[in-house]
């Protein structure tokens, strides 16, 4: 019947669309755990002295630090440019001009910034946070950067909503 297949359309893209919203919200809460993460870091300092000698240690202890998800990367960038990624491989390489482009944009305010960095054949949602450390030498601040590859990410739910949405 006619009305029968039309309402399981309609339930199923509102399924689609619910999932896809959940796993969004997700990722942007993960982006903000990372953030809490690496301001925890930066204040509790070198466990040695308690502080850091400078911005730029700092950003390496957050980026070796952090806690990698399957579809992520981390990068820390010092200067413009790419200084530290993780011990770890990681299945996102930010080590792009545009991504860091993108990341020091986004922060030019001093805040942290959750955003996303579309290129074509990548679409990743990204935390870039600047961190500072008083009297640190220069550079005074540095940016920690990590990005979800959203494509991965939703792969499973456009996989399934594709039979309904087509």
């Amino acid at each position: 019947n006619c009305n029968g297949a039309l309402a399981m359309l309609s339930v199923g893209v509102t399924v689609y669309f619910v999932e896809r919203a959940g796993i969004l919200q997700t990722v942007d809460e993960r982006l903000r755990a990372n953030l809490d993460s690496a301001r925890f870091l930066v204040q509790e300092g070198e466990p040695a002295t308690g502080g850091w000698s400078s911005s730029t240690e700092a950003l390496r202890a957050v980026v070796q630090r952090m806690s990698p998800d399957a579809h992520t990367g981390a990068l820390g960038i010092v200067a413009g440019k790419a200084k530290f990624a993780p011990g770890v491989p990681l299945e996102v390489d930010l080590q792009r001009p545009d991504f860091i482009a993108a990341a020091l944009a986004a922060v030019r305010t001093g805040s942290p910034a959750i955003a996303t960095f579309d290129a074509g054949a990548a679409t990743w949602r990204y935390l870039a946070a600047p961190i500072a450390v008083d009297g640190s030498p220069g550079p005074r601040t540095v940016v920690f950067a990590m990005a979800y590859d959203l494509d991965a990410e939703l792969s499973e739910t456009d996989d399934a909503g594709r039979p309904i949405l087509f």
